[in-house]
């Protein structure tokens, strides 16, 4: 009797720590792709405010020298002339287009947004892919930064789980544990409604 009660319970605790497993790589899974596309937004947000900031650049310019000439007035019939005519956008999208590309294929777009991706995940403040006049970032309010909630069944299993795994980095001289990933809120007030 007493052997197949320890029998079960070793299947069932490494049942517990396989689910464990299973949910920690689940998140690391979910938490690079939320933030591959967070990074890859930014860059996205990046090349289109280079477009737009070069039709603006060109619209401005030509604008200059319209009115110079004097071709152009401050009139409601002069309008259309205050702005770059749409129909030059066609001729300009697929100059930044091939930019784009080439980005891609030959300067090192996929490492810069990873490298994007790994400051997203981790949960640091910086500038966007690490260039002071890009706008400043606090990735750390991201909800897929944040532990996730798992049932207080699985706490124990957890901890050990955590235990084994900084035996494990100590033993390898391997560098610090990774941070918490899970948390068991609905204990933690279970635990302070027994104590009050």
């Amino acid at each position: 009797m007493g052997l197949t009660q320890s029998v079960e319970r070793v299947q069932r605790d490494a049942a517990m720590l396989s689910r464990l497993a299973d949910l920690k790589q689940k998140k690391r899974e979910r938490d690079i792709m939320l933030s591959m596309q967070v990074a890859t937004t930014r860059d996205t947000l990046l090349w289109l405010g280079a477009f737009y900031t070069f039709m603006g650049s060109v619209s401005l310019g030509r604008n200059i020298l319209l009115r110079r000439a004097g071709l152009v007035t401050l009139s409601v019939k002069d309008l259309d002339k205050l702005v770059l005519p749409i129909n030059y956008v066609p001729y300009t999208i697929p100059m930044f287009g091939f930019g784009y590309t080439l980005d891609v294929a030959y300067f090192g777009k996929l490492d810069r947004i990873e490298g994007e991706s790994q400051r997203i995940r981790s949960g640091e403040g910086h500038h966007w892919f690490d260039i002071p006049w890009l706008p400043f970032s606090d990735d750390g309010h991201h909800w897929f930064n944040k532990p996730m909630e798992l049932p207080p069944t699985l706490e124990s299993y957890y901890r050990r789980a955590r235990e084994a795994e900084a035996k494990f980095r100590r033993e390898n001289n391997l560098k610090g544990l990774d941070k918490d990933w899970a948390c068991f809120p609905e204990f933690e007030a279970t635990k302070e409604a027994e104590y009050k």
